[in-house]
């Protein structure tokens, strides 16, 4: 369990520190990690593919209806 907390942790990070900025995370992929939206590993999320993207659109429809859709 703690050797699996410590993975996704590192993978979290690594994400964060790509040079190419393309290939970098946005804040939608740090939001929709799976260390993210298990709060650390504390839980397990049944169908993590599904909670992702629907977490994804909801928060590109938010960020849409509050930046005018310039994000």
């Amino acid at each position: 369990m703690f050797h699996d907390l410590l993975s996704a942790a590192k993978d979290l990070i690594e994400h964060l520190l790509v040079v190419n900025i393309p290939q970098r995370y946005t804040a939608v992929d740090v939001l929709c990690h799976p260390w993210v939206v298990t709060q650390g590993g504390a839980h397990q999320i049944p169908n993590m593919a599904d909670h992702r993207q629907k977490l994804r659109e909801k928060l590109e429809t938010e960020s849409k209806g509050r930046f005018g859709g310039k994000i």
